[in-house]
C-alpha cells in the first residue's frame, strides 16, 4: 500500500465533529458534499460504525470511525467497541488484528493504520481490497481452487453450520490460503470466539492479492 499523507489532508481538510462533538453517519452527506468541490476523484461509503472514502487509480482506502449515533432526537457516544473509550471501531479492528496475530491468522485480516487525528476523531487508511461480488458470489471462480470449491460445497451439503451465512467461493478461497480444512475450522472459530463471525457478509469481506481477507471485521454492537 502506498499512501500520501499530503493527499489524505485532501480529503479531510474540512473535516470536523459536529455541534455535540460527534461524527455520525448523520454528518456523513454534508462532508461528502464538501470534499466533493475540492478533492481528487473519489468513491465512498459507509455502515453503522465509519465512513470510507475511496480515492480513484489508489491503492488505500480512508476509514473514519463514528463515534456514535443519534437515538430518540439525542446523540450518544458508542460503547461496545473493543476501544480505550469504547466508541471507536476502527481501533477495535487494530486490536482484533493483534489477536489474530496471535492466533496465526493475520493474512486473512487487511489491517489498518492510524495516520491523523481531527477533533479527536482517528483517521485511519487501509489497502485498498476487491470486494465480493453480492450478486455472483461463484461467479468469482479465480480467486479459488476448484478442489478447494468442491471441497467447501462438499461441506456445505453436510450442514456445516457457518457455510449457511458466508459466502462459499470465498470461504474456497480461506481454503487455499489456509491449506486445509482443519485450519478453516479453527479460522472459524476464531471469528466465533471474538464476535467478528456475525457480522461478516458480502460488503466485508474480499480478495487482496487474488486471496480470501476480510476488509472489515470491527463488528457492531457485540
Amino acid at each position: 500500500m502506498n499512501y500520501n499523507i499530503d493527499e489524505i489532508k485532501l480529503y479531510m481538510e474540512n473535516f470536523g465533529v459536529n455541534d455535540d462533538g460527534f461524527f455520525t453517519a448523520d454528518d456523513v452527506d454534508w462532508f461528502i458534499c464538501e470534499i466533493s468541490k475540492y478533492a481528487p476523484s473519489f468513491d465512498w461509503n459507509f455502515g453503522a460504525t465509519k465512513l470510507v472514502i475511496e480515492p480513484k487509480d489508489r491503492d488505500y482506502v480512508i476509514k473514519i470511525p463514528f463515534n456514535g449515533e443519534w437515538v430518540s432526537g439525542e446523540c450518544r457516544h458508542f460503547y461496545n467497541a473493543d476501544s480505550e473509550f469504547g466508541d471507536n471501531y476502527c481501533e477495535d479492528e487494530i486490536t482484533k488484528y493483534a489477536e489474530a496475530v496471535d492466533a496465526g491468522f493475520a493474512e486473512m485480516f487487511l489491517p489498518i493504520e492510524c495516520v491523523m487525528e481531527i477533533d479527536g476523531i482517528p483517521i485511519y487508511v487501509q489497502q485498498k481490497a476487491e470486494m465480493l461480488d453480492c450478486d455472483g458470489d461463484m461467479e468469482q471462480k479465480e480467486y479459488s481452487s476448484k478442489a478447494s470449491r468442491d471441497k467447501i460445497v462438499e461441506k456445505y451439503n453436510e450442514g456445516k453450520r457457518y457455510l449457511n451465512r458466508l459466502p462459499l467461493s470465498w470461504v474456497a478461497s480461506c481454503l487455499d490460503v489456509l491449506g486445509s480444512m482443519e485450519r478453516v475450522e479453527e479460522f472459524m472459530k476464531f471469528l466465533d470466539e471474538f464476535n467478528i463471525s456475525y457480522d461478516l457478509h458480502c460488503a466485508n469481506v474480499g480478495y487482496c492479492n487474488h486471496k480470501a481477507v476480510i476488509i472489515d471485521y470491527g463488528g457492531y454492537g457485540e
